[in-house]
């Protein structure tokens, strides 16, 4: 059988790039001077464990991701993240931008629950998952922690941590910027500036703009293009250093996002069992075009719109052997959004008042040794204070709600709102011995409690206008949740235990125990008059083998792991709204391996590679949901899922990175390029494995001058350029369920100067 034709275009492309590499090769060996600079790996330096660690010393594995990395291979934010970490994947649906590691993961964490992998901006956590879109322009880089963190980091981390570390201003003024064009309207622009204000004073602060017109054409004439990008953002850092013990950081960002991003709901099925089609609706059945009737227009609140921001002081004082630290963090985001729930020309189901809103605080000290020692330790005390609320509301004629006699509106709405409060509160500690120079011991404990406050829920059901506005007057029934008011006190001890052995120089090897917690809570927004139903809290024990060796030119990372998952918190789409609900699985099991490569091949050639295995299962799952397709629409029951497959848990992943940089003779610059493969064999998107990715192979590349001093470049760059269809999300409905497009071969040139 022949090769996929995706898959021809990939091997040739990457045939091309290595006969030019193996060129440049030659080309080195011939001009490199005798006795010239040692070729050695650059050090990576994390603070994965609260203190900057050469990653190689770091106990836990991590994948980092450099800012020029970032740049280079098309990752803008986390929705594109899995590129270059393995057993990683991304699930974006809306405004939502939901990671996946080590199949552990939350494809959207309502108000008063949180995602299973944390993101935080340097310390501060960000809890919502629409946070996801952040810009990861002017990082210096981000640190992908995998397995659970419940020591260190605590509530919400059992798959993992993933943490954007900005730049840090310095002395020596610095101005730069880059500008962006490309194909489907592409324009982005970027810039900074860096330097000194006063004695002992340095600033930066940077903006960035990121745009395109839409890869999905809407069908119906006078409706916008869909799929559309239209963001902005400012970040600023001011760094005071007063003596040499005390340091104080202040930092904010602030992010806005207008468009049509992750609103193609495009159908999963086209037939009679797409309900839409069958009262006479149309479908689309190109994969970039739109059927559906919503949105109508460009104008306001017919898109997605969001706005997020935050800040942090934080105060570090050193002693002569360890730092005191006082993080004081705010973050807050808010969006509204809309979307087409039958993906059809029928005015079926839609839904057109989405709205979410969260105001959270946290103050975090720390005492921490400076690493040295053959004791040392890391803890601290962490508060943390969350107000979130959810407003939501669908229309359609697939509503229940009869509209009065005479009236002529034919269509029902029914909405409601929610609102919960969260207080959490955690000591935690963690300390290593060196038994002997080769061998050392961890012990970590971390001890979470936690209020979570149901302050609001009521529920509607209206009528609604021609328009799908709700008619004036009071709604037909207004019912408030009996159990406003109501509490869950979530509480965990989550230890660790570990042995590292350093036998000899730039090889280490570790075990650990690991216990995680994700704290449960109530399952908002309630479809219904129903009092809210609460969510139990989420358990994972991970058990972990790693080996970090690195010479000059070599780094080689790999992990083991088993992990025990007890009561999984599982989304699961309501068949009858289309708003998300969570619910616990009995127990869960997965198996997995992992590893990392950098080779240094010439002082021209560096090559990275990774890749990730899988073998992920519900263990037991007795009280789960199945939806299968019907005659007209799909039809769900409870199912004994005990045995599927976990969602978003590809059996595997992996990457390939080769990266060329070649000087050019008479100081006339250099030639830099890099190409990105990465590949993801095929996953479900539910736990009741309805919804099937195919395996995916992806190609990215980019290629450009510099010149000689690196003030300034040009380059060409392209994603997906092998055109690969694929999915970002996936969900089943009464309907037929929707499907969200990932982008198709994009590419363009770019500018950017530093001085």
């Amino acid at each position: 059988m022949s090769e996929p034709r995706h898959i021809r275009q990939t091997l040739g492309i990457f045939s091309s790039f290595v006969v030019l590499l193996n060129l440049s090769d030659i080309a080195v060996a011939q001009e490199a001077p005798s006795g010239g600079e040692q070729l050695v790996l650059q050090e990576v330096v994390v603070t994965a464990q609260k203190r900057a660690e050469n990653l190689q010393n770091v106990p836990i594995a991590v994948s980092v991701l450099q800012g020029d990395v970032l740049q280079r291979s098309g990752i803008a934010s986390q929705v594109s993240i899995a590129t270059l970490t393995p057993n990683v994947t991304v699930d974006t649906n809306a405004n939502f931008v939901a990671p996946y590691i080590r199949g552990i993961g939350t494809a959207y964490a309502n108000p008063g629950l949180e995602p299973s992998v944390a993101t935080y901006v340097d310390d501060v956590y960000v809890s919502r998952a629409d946070a996801g879109y952040m810009s990861f322009q002017d990082l210096e880089r981000v640190e992908v922690l995998k397995g659970p963190q419940g020591t260190l980091y605590g509530r919400n981390t059992t798959g993992g941590a993933i943490r954007l570390i900005s730049k840090d201003p310095t002395k020596d003024f610095s101005v730069g910027g880059q500008v962006t064009v490309g194909n489907y309207g592409q324009v982005g622009g970027y810039g900074y500036v860096n330097g000194s204000l006063g004695d002992n004073v340095q600033g930066r602060l940077s903006f960035q703009h990121d745009g395109n017109d839409g890869y999905v054409t809407n069908l119906t004439p006078g409706y916008p293009k869909l799929q559309d990008r239209n963001l902005n953002m400012v970040r600023g850092k001011l760094k005071w250093e007063p003596s040499d013990r005390l340091t104080v950081k202040l930092s904010a960002d602030y992010m806005t996002k207008y468009d049509h991003e992750g609103q193609a709901f495009l159908p999963i099925y086209e037939g009679t069992t797409n309900t839409g089609v069958a009262l006479g609706g149309m479908v689309s059945t190109n994969p970039y075009t739109y059927s559906g009737n919503f949105p109508q227009s460009s104008s306001d609140y017919q898109g997605f719109e969001g706005k997020q921001g935050g800040g942090q002081l934080r105060i570090d004082y050193r002693f002569d052997n360890s730092t005191l630290s006082s993080i004081s963090g705010y973050r807050y985001s808010w969006f509204h959004g809309l979307a087409d729930l039958d993906t059809t020309t029928t005015l079926l189901i839609q839904a057109n008042t989405v709205q979410e809103h969260t105001n959270s605080y946290s103050q975090e000290f720390q005492w921490v040794s400076n690493g040295d020692g053959r004791f040392n330790w890391v803890s601290g005390l962490y508060y943390y204070y969350e107000s979130s609320g959810h407003d939501f509301g669908i229309g359609g004629v697939a509503i229940s709600a009869p509209p009065p006699a005479g009236t002529g509106v034919p269509n029902g709405f029914t909405g409601g709102d929610g609102a919960v409060t969260i207080r959490s509160f955690a000591p935690y500690g963690q300390v290593t011995y060196k038994l002997t120079p080769q061998w050392e011991l961890l012990l970590g404990a971390r001890y979470t409690d936690e209020r979570k406050t149901l302050d609001k829920n009521n529920f509607y059901l209206t009528t609604v206008d021609s328009n799908f506005a709700p008619n004036p007057g009071p709604p037909l029934l207004v019912s408030p949740a009996s159990n406003v008011g109501a509490q869950v006190k979530p509480e965990a001890f989550t230890p660790k235990v570990g042995l590292n052995w350093r036998p000899v120089d730039g090889l280490m090897a570790y075990a650990s125990y690991t216990k995680g917690f994700k704290s449960g809570g109530f399952n908002l927004p309630q479809p219904s008059p129903a009092p809210v139903e609460q969510v139990g809290n989420e358990y994972l024990t991970a058990y972990e083998l790693g080996v970090k060796w690195q010479t000059g030119t070599v780094r080689f990372n790999a992990a083991a792991f088993h992990y025990l998952g007890s009561d999984l918190q599982v989304q699961v789409t309501n068949i009858y709204s289309g708003i998300t609900s969570v619910t616990n699985a009995g127990s869960s099991k997965v198996d997995g391996l992992e590893g990392d490569l950098a080779w240094a091949v010439s002082h021209a050639l560096e090559l990275d590679a990774g890749f990730g295995y899988l073998n992920a299962k519900f263990t037991s799952f007795p009280n789960g949901q199945k939806t299968l397709p019907a005659t007209v629409g799909t039809v769900t029951g409870p199912a004994d899922l005990t045995g599927n497959w976990l969602p978003q848990a590809p059996r595997w992943t992996g990457y390939l990175r080769p990266v060329f940089n070649q000087p050019l003779p008479n100081n006339l610059g250099a030639l830099n390029a890099s190409l990105v493969v990465s590949y993801s064999s095929e996953f479900f998107w539910t736990a009741g494995n309805e919804l099937r990715e195919p395996q995916r192979t992806l190609l990215n590349a980019d290629l450009g001058w510099t010149s000689h001093n690196g003030g300034y470049g040009l380059g060409l760059f392209g994603t997906n350029l092998t055109n690969r269809y694929f999915d970002t999300h996936e969900a089943p409905f009464s309907t037929g369920g929707w499907r969200v497009p990932g982008p198709p071969r994009m590419y363009g040139v770019r500018g950017w100067f530093n001085f």
